[in-house]
């Protein structure tokens, strides 16, 4: 670990210690006001308006101080808004970058691009629905020129209800979705061939709606981990050689359920989608705090995934 990546460290600590006082600065400040304003109101109703002058009173100070009490309070939300932003993009900016350049300095990191949603939608892998993707890396590893992106389906809201039935139509439809969409990383290879058609293998475990002809292949465990879609059967069967075939097998067990593997021949690339893989670079203004262990982590989960590319042996 470099000092470069300890000074960084010691960095983001400081800079999450001082949004952090002054997020909890405008929340001390927002709840005594609300707490004057109540006092205040209290107070008011304890009085008597038994004459005009005082009526007018009430009511020019009703028509001063509640604005008042209002615009000092959206400016206290806005300070703590503006506290969680700027402390997220320093983790992201500052931290996560130093993370990825001590792994490799040739690396580069782009915090907010990641896969295009015109090219995810391409494939049809999980319900077609928007996405966001962001913490786009790029570089070459082991030869191969690669990108790796998180990908999301776009946030939904649910309801809250205190009817028990309504509650579990409504858990359904979580697990639903969840299973539905797609969540995790996706991994672009470039390969030295381009390829005529486009071939699909996805796994049984992830909601796909592919448009093309199935294959069947003569490896039977293949078949039961995997589906194949292809345009072009001669083409699918010389990319899915017997040896790859079982590479893939050994990284859907090697993962042992922490992300279910996919993988898309097309034009010139090798599109990796790993659902369910973790969402590695979040952070708010109060979760865990950097540190070198941390970064540890994260670079212990990127070279997992650049793994794949090892394992599969496109370098061949």
């Amino acid at each position: 670990m470099s000092p470069a990546l300890q000074d960084v460290v010691s960095q983001t600590l400081t800079e999450q210690k001082a949004c952090a006082r002054a997020f909890n600065r405008y929340r001390y400040l927002s709840i005594a006001a609300f707490f004057t304003v109540l006092f205040a109101i209290m107070s008011l109703d304890g009085v008597k308006a038994d004459t005009p002058l005082i009526k007018i009173a009430e009511f020019l100070g009703a028509l001063i101080f509640f604005p008042i009490f209002w615009i000092f309070f959206l400016h206290c939300a806005g300070q703590k808004t503006e506290a969680e932003i700027r402390y997220y993009k320093f983790y992201k900016e500052i931290f996560v970058h130093a993370v990825i350049n001590d792994m490799n300095a040739d690396l580069n990191y782009y915090p907010y691009t990641g896969m295009q949603e015109e090219e995810f939608q391409k494939f049809r892998i999980g319900r077609k629905s928007g996405i966001e993707s962001e913490d786009r890396i790029t570089g070459v590893h082991c030869g191969i020129q690669f990108s790796l992106s998180e990908v999301h389906s776009n946030s939904r809201f649910y309801m809250g209800t205190d009817n028990p039935l309504i509650a579990a139509i409504a858990l359904i439809k979580i697990f639903y979705d969840n299973y539905m969409d797609f969540n995790g990383n996706v991994l672009i290879c470039e390969l030295a061939k381009k390829t005529s058609g486009k071939t699909i293998v996805v796994s049984r475990e992830l909601n796909a709606k592919i448009f093309g002809e199935k294959e069947m292949m003569d490896d039977v465990d293949f078949m039961r981990d995997f589906r194949v879609f292809a345009d072009d059967k001669v083409e699918a069967r010389y990319l899915l050689t017997p040896a790859f075939m079982e590479r893939l097998r050994e990284i859907n067990r090697e993962t042992n359920g922490e992300f279910s593997l996919s993988a898309v021949f097309m034009d010139k690339r090798l599109y990796l989608f790993l659902k369910g893989a973790p969402d590695l670079f979040e952070t708010t203004l109060f979760d865990r705090p950097a540190s070198i262990e941390l970064a540890l982590e994260y670079q212990t989960q990127i070279r997992k995934i650049l793994s794949l590319i090892e394992t599969l042996k496109l370098t061949n």
